[in-house]
């Protein structure tokens, strides 16, 4: 039980949920509103969520997250997804959101943008600079995780899905230990 929004009972740690889709549309229904993430984090007992749009423009992943923290702003905590852009850089967009606007993350996922380093590299440095994480979705890419955790030492990289949907192999585990800021995390959302 909270003692109060966001913050834990006296007798045990916060608990954070560091995967949580906000929903806008998607058809296979692994996106939801800010009313019921909060619904399913007070139900099973997590203090605050990371909250994220999916499978959509960095500009309007920044708009969702704005949005849902506006209406919880104690306990959900925002990200935004990180996706190029034919039509603008969208590096500018994340610059200011993580200056300005008070997001604490990045979510990279392969299955929309591919990892290819003349894609990632500039979002993983910025991540870097500005001390925050990135969520990443590899699909399960071996090489990429290690490429990505051996690249970026300064970066915090938390890869998703461990033990679930492509991301089986233990060599995701193994390569993430080596690097001081790559963890893996068991999140299938």
């Amino acid at each position: 039980m909270l003692a109060a929004a966001g913050a834990p009972a006296a007798n045990r740690s916060l608990i954070v949920d560091v995967h949580a889709h906000l929903k806008h549309g998607d058809a296979a229904k692994t996106e939801y509103s800010a009313k019921d993430i909060i619904g399913v984090m007070d139900a099973v007992g997590i203090d605050r969520s990371v909250v994220f749009g999916m499978s959509t423009t960095t500009k309007h992943s920044i708009e969702l997250a704005e949005a849902a923290v506006a209406q919880y702003p104690k306990r959900l905590i925002p990200f935004l997804y990180a996706l190029p852009n034919y039509e603008r850089p969208v590096l500018a967009e994340i610059r200011d959101a993580l200056t300005n606007r008070g997001f604490r993350g990045i979510k990279i996922h392969a299955g929309e943008a591919r990892l290819h380093p003349y894609i990632v590299d500039p979002v993983l440095k910025l991540a870097g600079e500005h001390g925050v994480p990135c969520l990443i979705d590899a699909t399960g890419s071996v090489s990429t995780a290690r490429r990505l955790a051996q690249s970026f030492p300064q970066t915090t990289i938390l890869f998703a899905h461990m033990g679930a949907y492509m991301s089986r192999d233990r060599r995701m585990i193994d390569y993430s230990s080596r690097s001081p800021k790559a963890l893996t995390m068991p999140t299938s959302t």
